[in-house]
């Protein structure tokens, strides 16, 4: 079905006398629809299909949905991978055998501009001079009306990750956290190796977050009321490097004030 014949379907259903059945019949049209449209091309998780990571036999990605019915999209991590069924718990985003990714409906994240920025996350990609990816600091007064992103990135007000090219040192990183409030309020992502400075920034659907941390070898989580105890933790419990340093993990928990989907973004500088 195109998007054409979507309004097409509507126009003949929504008549001013309708049933509860077809109302129903259009919203799983839509939601169907929806789902095709983002899953185009990208095979449903099925027994006996054999996924390689550089994506010969049926693929390196498929999707598979959560215990909860969310549809989750999974990246093969080993060659010849078959019978092995992603994760279904929604807090678990990685395996043996697959890591999640999320799907792209083309880039949110626009090149800057000058202009008036409101509440919640932004994040713009600048390439004049400094280039990379920054983002508006929480303690910035809003709405902002930025005039010029290196001036004010001089200022304190702005952060700024991912090298763009040139200059020496380890960029910083991006951990995305996502939430729902209808499925759940807790995220955990792996990482590996010294952080040696992290600060984040929550959409505006959120309006508190904590975090938990615990080793890949323990099954125990230790509670942080702010990054600036997770960070402690990270300093007494974590060596080595982001390629070959101790692996553990990260959960944040969200209180969220909205009904739809919220992200709390950590941005963090590991050890090379």
């Amino acid at each position: 079905m195109t998007g054409a014949q979507l309004k097409l379907y509507f126009r003949q259903k929504l008549v001013s006398r309708r049933t509860i059945a077809q109302e129903h019949d259009v919203l799983d049209t839509l939601v169907d629809f929806i789902t095709q449209s983002v899953t185009s091309g990208i095979p449903a998780w099925a027994y006996n299909a054999v996924f390689n990571v550089d994506g010969t036999g049926d693929g390196a990605f498929c999707t598979y949905p959560d215990i909860t019915g969310a549809l989750r999209f999974w990246n093969s991590k080993t060659n010849n991978n078959a019978n092995h069924a992603p994760p279904k718990n929604p807090s678990e985003t990685e395996n043996t055998y697959w890591k999640e990714v999320s799907p792209s409906s083309g880039s949110a994240i626009k090149a800057y501009a000058p202009g008036l920025i409101g509440e919640g996350l932004f994040i713009t990609y600048y390439n004049n001079g400094e280039p990379g990816l920054y983002v508006l600091k929480d303690n910035v007064a809003r709405p902002f009306n930025s005039t010029n992103l290196l001036t004010e990135f001089g200022q304190g007000k702005w952060q700024k990750f991912g090298s763009g090219g040139g200059g020496g040192g380890v960029s910083s990183r991006l951990a995305v956290f996502r939430f729902n409030s209808n499925l759940f309020t807790e995220h955990a992502l792996s990482f590996r190796g010294v952080i040696t400075s992290m600060s984040a920034s929550s959409t505006a659907g959120i309006s508190a977050v904590t975090y938990e941390s615990r080793l890949d070898s323990s099954s125990t989580w230790v509670a942080h009321p702010n990054l600036s105890a997770l960070q402690t933790w990270i300093n007494s419990n974590i060596t080595g490097s982001e390629s070959a340093g101790v692996k553990y993990w990260i959960k944040s928990l969200a209180t969220i004030t909205s009904t739809g989907s919220e992200e709390n973004i950590l941005i963090y500088t590991p050890t090379a």
